[in-house]
């Protein structure tokens, strides 16, 4: 049925004029509905729209064309619903599944202190966590310093409540302190490296009698 001949039985109030409303964009506006709707409101929404009485539709033909055509294209996003509009709310294909939406890293500690000898390398560790869901990508680098300060590993994924170890090498004849940042979240870790002291000299044996 074309677009016109449908706003026409709609705002006629036939019954088969919202079977083919239902038919041509419940699909279109199911997909709308879900970005911003759980599943069972969405649907639930979709239904109530395509079966409402023709005296709460707009009852200029026009203007129930125009609010017709601005539902996003079928096909895109989320599948549309495929039950009919006899009673049941519609629900996704049961073949098609969704992503889940991306988590967002957890960063400990905050500050990571090193000590060592000069020239001596001291590790550490960072711990990421992945929360909300999964992380498909993270990378870590180091703001400055990069020649005295080494990252293994600098990138990967975590699934959802994920965790990973990250060593924080610092090679160094002088106290330094620098940045190591990760993404995503631009989450910054502060590491110090701090020089052990030299000890003191022993005193020199006095001179014989």
């Amino acid at each position: 049925m074309q677009d016109s001949a449908v706003v026409a039985a709609v705002v006629a109030g036939d019954t088969d004029g919202f079977g083919a409303a239902y038919d041509q964009y419940a699909a279109s506006l199911y997909g709308y509905c879900h970005r911003v709707l759980p599943g069972p409101e969405a649907a639930e929404a979709v239904l109530d729209t395509c079966t409402a009485p023709a005296s709460a539709l707009p009852t200029s033909p026009a203007a129930l064309a125009g609010a017709t055509s601005a539902a996003p294209p079928a096909g895109r996003g989320t599948p549309g619903p495929t039950a009919s509009p006899s009673g049941r709310s519609p629900s996704p294909s049961a073949s098609a599944s969704s992503s889940p939406a991306q988590g967002y890293l957890l960063v400990a500690p905050a500050r990571l202190v090193l000590t060592s000898k000069s020239g001596t390398p001291a590790s550490g560790f960072i711990r990421l966590t992945a929360l909300n869901g999964p992380v498909p990508h993270y990378t870590v680098r180091v703001a400055a310093d990069p020649g005295r300060v080494k990252i293994v590993p600098a990138d990967g994924s975590l699934p959802v409540n994920g965790t990973v170890e990250v060593t924080v090498t610092v090679t160094s004849k002088v106290a330094l302190t620098t940045h190591v940042v990760v993404e995503p979240g631009n989450l910054t870790v502060t590491v110090v490296y701090k020089l052990k002291p030299q000890p003191a000299p022993k005193p020199s044996p006095p001179p014989p009698a």
